[in-house]
């Protein structure tokens, strides 16, 4: 969602307001549903994915399909945690994060199912 001082405008994040930003971001973090999701018939990376690199981010995590939101914040809060002291890459992060929903220790086993971690891809890992 984007702030708009008109309320007639959309408040759906679009790509022109992705490409009206500067920013130094190690990560962007788009959790909604199916913000990777390719144009039909293009790259299986979206605009908005390919928007916030150029705006400046290093790493873009996105979804694949509709994600449920509890879930959703679960994995990327353990996500961030995982590579938050820098000792491990944000695609090992991630992948921790869904090993950790997969043996039920992030969520207590109700998110094991692949509808729940396997929608996330990252763009961009500096580290590898």
């Amino acid at each position: 969602m984007a702030a708009n001082v008109d309320e007639r405008e959309s408040p759906l994040l679009e790509l022109d307001d992705v490409l009206g930003l500067r920013l130094n971001a190690q990560w962007v973090l788009l959790s909604a549903c199916n913000t990777a999701a390719g144009e039909q018939g293009g790259g299986a990376m979206s605009g908005l994915v390919r928007g916030f690199f150029f705006a400046g981010a290093r790493s873009v995590l996105a979804t694949h399909w509709a994600v449920e939101s509890e879930s959703a914040a679960a994995l990327s809060t353990a996500t961030l945690k995982a590579q938050a002291n820098g000792a491990m890459s944000r695609s090992d992060s991630l992948r921790q994060a869904q090993v950790a929903m997969i043996d039920g220790q992030v969520g207590g086993g109700k998110w094991t199912h692949p509808f729940y971690w396997a929608p996330y891809a990252l763009f961009g890992d500096p580290a590898r």
